[in-house]
């Protein structure tokens, strides 16, 4: 399409418009298949809001649940965390009603909600009840800007409610990793298709979708290289490998399909019970769960002397902030970065005398 501004949606077989004018963002939908006639449709348009004829759009009466709907069908095609999302969309229409005018809910609403939110508890156990994680309210409050978000651009609203609403403020600085001991033990109580899996989670640091879902086609061997592909950020990688993962895929060397299956020959699908089985076992009692691999093979590479941004690198993380987390594991850190600048000189500095005024 040769303008910008006309497009279509996934939900309407009809060109839509989208035009700025004086600080403000006009969308109409043009009621037509044809592209000529969107065209004709944008100039006029354009003309009218320039002459002031047009002065102000009315946001569509859309219901919170035809939102919702809209967004999950959006989800389902474009997310990996699509089943997250139905989750979240749930405890939003609880809340909010799912027959709310979407336009109609405000900032101070979904304040409300957090607030809410943040003194609800959960578990059977009167107590041993627990609140909420600040990290699950916001992925909850995300959700919700995502879909207005999504209504904006598909033409359907024109104002975000949580554009002004401040996330809670999350502590990701602690992160729980094993020590080479409880590796072992874990490594030792493990069925072997798991024992597989967990070597290969902690020297690559891959997600638990990105290890499921490896296919033999995007191994290299050859190269010792893995293709990851579908990766959180969406962006393919190309990951190296060591001596310990290049013996364990040739061991396992199949022509095609999933590289990692059950005794019985079906894909490994989940992991969660086996995983837990294992800890109870290897008596590693603190919570750990299997995403916390990653943060084991990430804090043993900064122990081991490996720069955060080879790290970062390694992880897979778009910013540097997500990895600056383990870099207080890093042995002498500080240390070691002032006694570089102590060799840079050729004699060391020392203090002459000086004779004070008295």
């Amino acid at each position: 399409m040769s303008n910008k501004g006309i497009y279509k949606r996934a939900d309407s077989p009809y060109f839509q418009l989208s035009i700025y004018h004086e600080g403000r963002h006009y969308r109409f939908t043009t009621k037509t298949t044809s592209m000529r006639m969107a065209e004709m449709i944008y100039n006029r348009k354009k003309s009218q809001l320039v002459a002031g004829e047009i002065k102000e759009i009315q946001p569509d009466k859309i219901t919170l649940k035809e939102l919702s709907d809209l967004y999950l069908k959006y989800s389902k095609t474009k997310k990996r965390s699509f089943t997250r999302d139905e989750g979240l969309v749930n405890n939003l229409l609880t809340f909010f009603g799912p027959d709310t005018r979407a336009h109609k809910i405000k900032a101070y609403q979904v304040e409300q909600y957090q607030a809410m939110r943040k003194n609800y508890t959960y578990g059977k156990d009167e107590k041993k009840k627990k609140k909420l994680a600040p990290a699950t309210i916001n992925k909850e409050v995300m959700c919700l800007r995502t879909m207005y978000n999504k209504a904006i651009q598909w033409g359907r609203l024109k104002e975000n409610p949580t554009k002004t609403v401040q996330m809670f403020k999350v502590n990701n600085q602690l992160v729980r990793f094993l020590t080479q001991p409880e590796v072992e033990s874990l490594l030792a109580v493990c069925r072997p298709y798991m024992r597989d899996i967990v070597t290969f989670a902690i020297n690559t640091g891959l997600r638990r979708g990105e290890i499921l879902g490896l296919q033999w086609e995007d191994v290299d061997l050859e190269r010792n290289i893995i293709h990851v592909r579908n990766t959180k950020n969406g962006e393919d990688r190309k990951l190296p490998i060591n001596s310990t993962v290049q013996a364990l895929l040739q061991s396992l060397k199949k022509p095609s399909g999933r590289v990692f299956l059950t005794p019985g020959g079906r894909a490994v699908e989940d992991v969660d019970k086996g995983f837990k089985a294992a800890l109870q076992k290897a008596k590693i009692t603190k919570p750990f769960r299997f995403h916390d691999l990653r943060h084991t093979f990430a804090s043993h590479l900064v122990m081991a002397g490996v720069d955060i941004m080879t790290v970062r690198d390694l992880l897979g993380h778009k910013s540097l902030e997500m990895t600056l987390r383990y870099a207080h594991l890093s042995p002498n850190h500080k240390s070691a970065a002032v006694e570089r600048l102590e060799k840079a000189y050729t004699k060391p500095y020392t203090l002459e005398k000086v004779e004070v005024c008295t």
